[in-house]
């Protein structure tokens, strides 16, 4: 099942069995296993021909994400320059947030146009094709420790594997920074033969309980394998804290007085705190701070929102706007929308259309666009005949409109990014 491309030693598979949100491949490759990919710069446009003469037109989704400057690898935090040859022409900074993540191309008419370009910033939350990369899996072990002795732990075998990133709990430590010191209480082994990338925990505690993941890459960043170790402290197994829990939206307030994104988050936040953490009760913890002067809040959301009808805006510039004021643009949950719709008809009257987070980015494709109702981030369902051109979210605050659309599912809709209109941001308490 797996396939290699000219020129690549990297071993690739692709999912075409269901289409996945950026999230949802991130975790089908890891049950797998495996990581999302990670071309080289030498082999993307192959990579991108060969899927779609083998396996059919549509977008696949790397592993790459915005970071709010930049558009970064995920193994190691390298950077995708702008000015990299390989982006589709219609590249803009202003995708660059966490909300985008890299999409390989693997269209024939993209091909055509532009045979070298095979990379485009999407949304995560759209669904897409899942590629998936097999590593080489060096042995993993496990290892003992008592409490508060020292330990090394091994990683690198070969001398041309000597570039590593270290992973505890999702917590990256790259072997270079802990050379410089940088990493309090990690210090470099005194023998680094067959071990070139290793590390000595100075003084072990129970948090450093479970599964240390070395990441190896070669002198060009070039992800070949990963070895993991599995740590015991004082004869204590660390649980491996680990489930699948998607990316639901169904919040709860914990006993610890901190909200989750659903049940299963909980789950997990207890089991690696070793603790007992319950369902206080559903929807998020009570709110006690006050928004901000001109923000308002709404029932059940710990978010404060701020309406600007000072001048119309096309999309960028209502992103522009709220950034400028220490703020982002509203993305209000299903929970919350019908109500702060209602709110800001009662306060500001008919507005027409309210700029919201969102952005379906034009790829040149004539195809059709389906959003789905259940998907928190776009709440009504829309069917577009082009995305030749930038799509944007935006909310229809007009009482006639409300009226023929009363439910939360209505409260979105896709817009060209190019129209002018008011604009809507939040914060977070």
């Amino acid at each position: 099942e797996f396939f290699q491309v000219d020129s690549s030693t990297q071993c690739f598979h692709l999912y075409d069995d269901k289409k996945r949100t950026w999230n949802e491949a991130q975790t089908h490759c890891h049950d797998k296993g495996l990581v999302v990919a990670r071309p080289t710069d030498r082999t993307a446009a192959a990579l991108r021909k060969y899927i779609f003469v083998e396996n059919g037109n549509g977008g696949v989704w790397l592993n790459a994400q915005g970071d709010g400057e930049k558009i970064v690898w995920q193994e190691d935090g390298t950077e995708i320059t702008s000015g990299n040859p390989l982006w589709w022409p219609l590249l803009q900074e202003k995708w660059f947030s966490n909300r985008y993540c890299l999409l390989l191309l693997a269209y024939k008419s993209n091909w055509k146009s532009h045979p070298n370009r095979p990379y485009i910033i999407f949304p995560c939350s759209i669904s897409h094709r899942t590629l998936c990369e097999g590593p080489l899996l060096f042995n993993s072990h496990d290892a003992f420790v008592n409490l508060n002795e020292k330990i090394q732990l091994y990683c690198g075998t070969r001398s041309n594997y000597v570039y590593c990133v270290w992973e505890k709990d999702n917590q990256i430590i790259r072997t270079e920074d802990v050379y410089k010191g940088m990493y309090s209480g990690i210090s470099r082994p005194v023998k680094t033969t067959n071990n070139q990338c290793g590390i000595v925990l100075n003084k072990a505690t129970i948090e450093d309980q479970g599964i240390w993941t070395c990441k190896i890459y070669t002198l060009e960043t070039v992800f070949v394998g990963r070895k993991n170790v599995t740590l015991t402290v004082n004869g204590i197994k660390a649980p491996l804290c680990y489930y699948d829990c998607g990316i639901d939206y169904e919040w709860v307030c914990g006993t610890d007085k901190k909200n989750y994104q659903n049940r299963c988050m909980l789950k997990v936040a207890a089991c690696k705190a070793q603790t007992n953490i319950t369902i206080k009760h559903h929807g998020v913890c009570e709110v006690v701070k006050d928004c901000p002067g001109g923000f308002i809040k709404i029932e059940g959301s710990w978010k404060c929102f701020k309406v600007w009808d000072d001048e119309k805006r096309n999309w960028w510039e209502a992103e522009d706007k709220c950034l400028d004021e220490n703020s982002v643009l509203a993305g209000p949950t299903t929970e919350v929308a019908v109500a702060l719709r209602k709110r800001i008809l009662d306060t500001y009257g008919d507005l027409g259309g309210l700029w919201l987070d969102g952005i379906v980015p034009g790829t040149g494709i004539h195809t059709e666009i389906r959003l789905s109702v259940n998907n928190t981030n776009w709440l009504r369902s829309h069917h577009y005949p082009s995305n030749e051109f930038d799509l944007c979210r935006a909310m229809n605050i007009n009482q006639q409109f409300i009226r023929n659309y009363p439910n939360a599912s209505d409260v979105s809709q896709l817009h060209w990014c190019t129209k002018r209109g008011s604009t809507l941001c939040e914060v977070s308490l």
